[in-house]
């Protein structure tokens, strides 16, 4: 893997810890009755963001290696998951389930690392 890879992996994680860290119940933007970022957890979500989406511009860049390292079917069960997982998660979250929304995340991130893999090999 190159290097830059850990590098927005790690800024991920970063991301994840700050949105785990306790809040004190004051929200920037409500969502719902249960959903809704604070202060710390909009850092964490730009972290979360920022990579995510350098990530991303470098897989749309780079698109012949994911058809190059990956057959058809993984490609396609790939993009499936990112896109069930996502709209779980939009589901989810629109009816109010607690934690409702993390299955979705677990399927959205297998087929994202899956296709990031991908491009990030050497």
């Amino acid at each position: 893997m190159q290097k830059i890879f850990w590098l927005y992996i790690l800024l991920i994680l970063l991301g994840f810890v700050f949105l785990s860290l306790p809040e004190d119940e004051k929200r920037v933007i409500v969502i719902n009755d249960y959903h809704g970022p604070s202060v710390m957890d909009i850092y964490g979500i730009a972290s979360i963001l920022v990579s995510w989406i350098c990530m991303l511009i470098t897989a749309i860049v780079r698109y012949r290696k994911i058809k190059n390292n990956l057959s058809k079917s993984w490609q396609i069960a790939y993009i499936t998951g990112i896109m069930l997982g996502t709209a779980w998660i939009i589901i989810s979250l629109s009816q109010n389930a607690d934690k409702g929304w993390l299955p979705g995340g677990v399927i959205a991130v297998t087929g994202y690392l899956g296709l990031f893999f991908a491009v990030f090999r050497k």
